[in-house]
């Protein structure tokens, strides 16, 4: 595509953002009247019509939530943005899983754990700590990114120049050089309820393998 038309479109998805946010602050004008006229709109100081990084528009979710809208899908230049759903998992290295293990089970209590030679899976319900032996072959630590959509997450890695790390998983790095693994929701345990991704502005389901899983932790019907 020409770069001129690709900004092009850049400018009006911007623009069109735009406009929607002043509809939205021009509706939520009246209900803040009896507060004082003079005072501004909380959004223009951090919310509604900031600039973010990169010249991003962002919206105020307090004042989508208060009209009784969904929270708008984020739109970068006509592109969707991968949504984020949480964080399923956090790995870390440690200098003997013996002694690791005694630590987390002997100041909490977990639901359970798991052990495989030079690893241990603290579990929490649907989230876990997983703790691996430090050494030449160790699993590098990084935690467990959820995701609404996978391959979407995969173009705009592409789209942005972000390599997807060799192995089994789908890992990345952020600019800091720290390993961020990207999961699916609907293909692990990790769950939110419908309300909370209701109120995310997402409508996820669980696959099957997913809730026989789960199931079989007593943590679904």
């Amino acid at each position: 595509m020409d770069r001129g038309l690709a900004l092009q479109d850049c400018d009006e998805g911007i623009r069109r953002v735009a406009e929607l946010e002043q509809d939205v602050a021009g509706a939520r004008r009246p209900l803040l009247a009896p507060a004082g006229e003079g005072r501004e709109l909380r959004g223009r100081q951090g919310g509604i019509g900031e600039r973010g990084h990169r010249g991003e528009t962002t919206l105020a979710p307090s004042l989508w939530g208060g009209l009784g809208h969904e929270t708008p899908a984020p739109v970068v230049c006509g592109s969707m943005k991968p949504r984020l759903v949480g964080i399923n998992h956090v790995a870390l290295q440690v200098d003997d899983i013996d002694e690791a293990v005694a630590f987390y089970t002997d100041l909490f209590q977990p639901t359970s754990v798991s052990r495989i030679p030079g690893a241990a899976f603290i579990r929490m319900g649907d989230q876990f700590l997983a703790l691996f032996q430090r050494g030449p072959r160790s699993e590098e630590p990084h935690f467990g990114l959820v995701v609404a959509d996978k391959e979407a997450a995969r173009r705009a890695f592409e789209k942005a120049g972000v390599a997807v790390l060799p192995g089994r998983f789908f890992d990345i790095r952020d600019p800091s050089g720290n390993r961020v693994q990207i999961v699916q929701y609907d293909e692990i345990q990790f769950t939110k309820t419908d309300r909370i991704l209701a109120g995310m502005g997402l409508e996820l389901d669980k696959s099957e393998q997913a809730l026989a899983e789960l199931r079989a932790q007593g943590l679904a019907d």
